[in-house]
């Protein structure tokens, strides 16, 4: 009975539901409505969540042989939330505050246990290899899309972000970054042109509106797409190699039919 007991409490049915409970808390609490009424309770229940997690821990490195556990990718995974999350439990006694921001951190970590679901996708390892190799395959495009927008990011700087007319998106180079990566998005960057030049049409308003034409037909369009399909690419190459295996396999069986019929003709017909 007691073996059984435990077996349930590490199950991977019932912890992902404790996980999908610690989240429905979270959400509940971020309202305020909701935190000025029950705020107490959700804290109860979330801290009870936290003994779970720590409880199911320790039962598995309990039932789990010498070192097994942490041969185990996902047990080191759940370990590790596991660890980063405890401190929150000091926060009743006064040694955190709850308002904390690092305390929410660790509340959300916990919520990062829902990866696990991954394991439960079909042809999951197929996936993750596939996202690996496109992300090694896109790194020299990452590299351009940083350059590049490194460089528009300081242009911008010195062009809009000094004077008397000085744009508070264009502030520091890295609120400038910020600024035209919102710009490669292709997501209000006519507006932002506008608010700097207004209704003048002076030669140094077509030349505003040259920088955000050029940043967004070459980094928005261009790069991104390339970064897109390059990707893409990747992801799917595994299945064109698993196409050609199973043409390559095929024409194989095709060889081996056709000579065996040959030779069974041959047969019939005996010598001539």
């Amino acid at each position: 009975m007691r073996n059984r007991l435990i077996n349930v409490l590490v199950s991977d049915a019932f912890v992902m539901a404790v996980v999908g409970l610690n989240a429905l808390v979270l959400f509940l609490d971020a309202f305020p409505v909701i935190n000025d009424h029950f705020g107490q309770v959700l804290f109860i229940i979330d801290y009870i969540c936290i003994l779970f997690f720590i409880l199911e821990a320790v039962l598995k490195l309990a039932i789990t042989e010498r070192g097994a556990y942490f041969r185990d990718g996902w047990n080191i995974f759940d370990f590790s939330i596991v660890a980063v999350s405890s401190p929150a439990l000091l926060s009743p006694f006064g040694l955190m505050s709850h308002t904390l921001a690092g305390l929410l951190i660790l509340r959300l970590a916990r919520l990062l246990r829902f990866l696990r679901l991954l394991q439960f996708i079909p042809n999951i390892d197929r996936l993750l290899e596939g996202a690996k190799r496109a992300l090694r395959a896109s790194i020299g495009v990452l590299l351009v899309t940083m350059f590049y927008l490194f460089i528009f990011g300081i242009a911008g700087t010195y062009f809009f972000g000094q004077g008397q007319n000085a744009q508070p998106e264009f502030a520091d180079p890295l609120i400038s970054m910020f600024t035209m990566f919102k710009v490669f998005t292709v997501e209000g960057w006519f507006e932002m042109s506008d608010n700097i030049t207004g209704p003048s049409s002076a030669p140094a308003s077509h030349l505003v509106r040259f920088f955000f034409v050029t940043a967004v037909v070459f980094g928005g369009i261009i790069i991104l797409s390339l970064l897109n399909a390059v990707f893409v690419d990747e992801m799917s190459s595994d299945l064109a190699e698993k196409h050609h295996d199973e043409v390559a396999k095929l024409q194989e069986e095709i060889v081996e039919l056709r000579e065996t019929v040959l030779a069974q003709l041959k047969r019939i017909n005996g010598p001539s």
